[in-house]
């Protein structure tokens, strides 16, 4: 083997491993990418968790307003003495008469939830489990041309302060 062949293979072994600063940097440039990854999967989850907040909430409002917007249409009257209005636990009975049968359908918020009961029969809840309602407020607007009445509804979600998320509902409904 010749000298200059020696010398090469000499300085290819010594060359064959990493240096402690090549190491180092290697380790510098991982940890940059890990945190970087961290800090974005933290972030769409933190933004997942909010969105699912919001979607929650509408779709509790959007239930409890479509059942009232459904019990409104076949109703004639407001059943006063069951009817709680001006009050954050607020509950409102509709009366509704088919020609032979009479249904009493009352709408009520009961420990954060608002429930539909049919002639005192829980129907069940028309808000998810997921959020709470705080306020559902109802306001009389009947008079001698029509019989009618006002919704005021606060829904929330989440529990911590970066999730936590509370919208406000309103609604008039004009029985037939």
């Amino acid at each position: 083997m010749s000298l200059y062949k020696s010398k090469i293979l000499y300085k290819l072994r010594k060359q064959s491993g990493f240096s402690l600063v090549e190491t180092l940097i290697y380790i510098a440039i991982m940890s940059a990418i890990l945190f970087s990854l961290f800090s974005l999967i933290s972030s769409a989850s933190r933004t997942y968790l909010s969105l699912k907040s919001s979607r929650n909430i509408e779709r509790s409002a959007i239930n409890v307003m479509d059942s009232l917007n459904d019990s409104t249409s076949v109703s004639s009257k407001i059943d006063i003495p069951n009817t709680v209005f001006g009050n954050s636990t607020g509950s409102i009975a509709l009366i509704s008469y088919d020609g032979t049968l009479s249904t009493t359908t009352k709408i009520y918020l009961s420990n954060g939830q608002v429930l539909l009961s049919r002639n005192n029969v829980l129907v069940g809840p028309l808000s998810l489990s997921d959020v709470r309602v705080t306020n559902l407020t109802f306001r009389n607007m009947t008079n001698s041309t029509f019989n009618g009445f006002k919704i005021e509804m606060t829904i929330d979600s989440g529990t911590s302060s970066e999730r936590y998320m509370s919208e406000d509902f309103y609604n008039s409904y004009i029985l037939r």
